[in-house]
């Protein structure tokens, strides 16, 4: 299975406009990096970012049993924990198709094969 990475790591110059396509709109594995504020990325290929949090989101695609979870690590990508808010596990799905991430850290979004075509962005227009 591959995976998408967030890696949350501080740069000085942004390098995307406010939207960035993650995973291309198909219902195959794919996966990508990105990099927001503070984390140590040595030889982990990213996108940068230069903002404090990143918003997550699927356009469309996920159908009821399909879900797309963010999870981090801890130990610069060895292993992956999901990713809890307020007790509830961040998962990208049909009925929630948005979350923020707040950096700094080492993320990814884990989307699995999907039925239909889905994408899943970042976006950090107007973002602190």
């Amino acid at each position: 299975m591959k995976h998408l990475l967030l890696i949350l790591a501080l740069f000085t110059s942004p390098l995307f406009a406010a939207d960035t396509l993650l995973t291309a709109a198909t219902g195959a594995d794919e996966s990508s990096s990105i990099t927001l504020s503070g984390a140590d990325t040595s030889g982990i290929a990213a996108h940068a970012f230069n903002k404090a949090t990143l918003i997550i989101y699927a356009a469309s695609g996920h159908t009821a049993a399909e879900y797309s979870d963010v999870q981090v690590s801890h130990d610069g990508g060895t292993t992956w924990a999901d990713v809890y808010k307020d007790g509830v596990q961040i998962r990208l799905h049909s009925t929630n198709t948005v979350e923020t991430v707040y950096g700094p850290g080492i993320y990814r979004v884990d989307k699995e094969a999907t039925t239909n075509a889905t994408g899943v962005f970042a976006s950090h227009k107007n973002n602190p």
